[in-house]
């Protein structure tokens, strides 16, 4: 048997109804935000002062205007 028949003999049909129901997700959104807001919470603020002042640093770098480039851009 060729190891494409194989495959499509091991996986199981998809119901009659015409689509696939994917099972229920072991974590759900809710379980992820009580882990954020609750014993994660310093390391959810730490980070984001961490990716505001690296996001604010990207800022000053792309605006400052360098001395050795004239006004034109030539």
């Amino acid at each position: 048997m060729p190891p494409a028949a194989r495959f499509r003999a091991r996986s199981p049909a998809p119901p009659s109804s015409g689509y696939w129901r994917a099972p229920a997700p072991a974590v759900t959104v809710r379980d992820i935000g009580i882990q954020l807001m609750g014993p994660q919470t310093a390391g959810l603020l730490v980070l984001g002062v961490i990716l505001t002042v690296a996001l604010l640093g990207a800022v000053v770098l792309a605006a400052t205007d360098r001395a050795d480039q004239p006004e034109d851009g030539k």
